[in-house]
């Protein structure tokens, strides 16, 4: 009996252990997955479709990593002029209580003077709790 007590204590700090650190790296795919879930939800800015790239992930600590967004953009200027191009936003990525990778925020990391709305839409954006696991 002691012995299978014994042998069933080691197994579940081993099991603990090895759960912990389980999720200690944000993992590339889940962020992505996260991200899409953010532009399905209701960008009225950017769409799924206008994604260009996402960058790999930068993991700062075991608590906060970021990533790029490079979208494609097109408008029209007051005179039917277009204008093409691209915007990156960095993607803020850090663990809640639980453990679990949450997205929590975007930050511009192109600067676009000419349209307002883009820094009402990031400011809008800085407490989300998307899940990224």
């Amino acid at each position: 009996m002691k012995v299978r007590d014994i042998f069933l204590g080691i197994a579940l700090i081993c099991f603990l252990l090895i759960s912990c650190n389980s999720n200690s790296k944000l993992n590339q795919a889940n962020a992505e997955k996260a991200i899409k879930e953010f532009l399905a939800k209701g960008s009225n800015y950017f769409q799924i479709n206008s994604v260009k790239s996402i960058g790999t992930i930068s993991q700062f600590s075991d608590n906060e990593a970021s990533t790029s967004v490079a979208f494609d953009y097109s408008s029209k200027d007051a005179f039917g002029n277009s204008t093409n191009g691209e915007i990156q936003l960095k993607c803020i990525f850090k663990k809640n209580v639980d453990k679990k990778w949450i997205f929590t925020s975007i930050e511009p990391i192109t600067s676009f003077m000419d349209w307002n709305g883009y820094y009402k839409w990031i400011k809008n954006n800085q407490d989300m709790n998307i899940v990224a696991q």
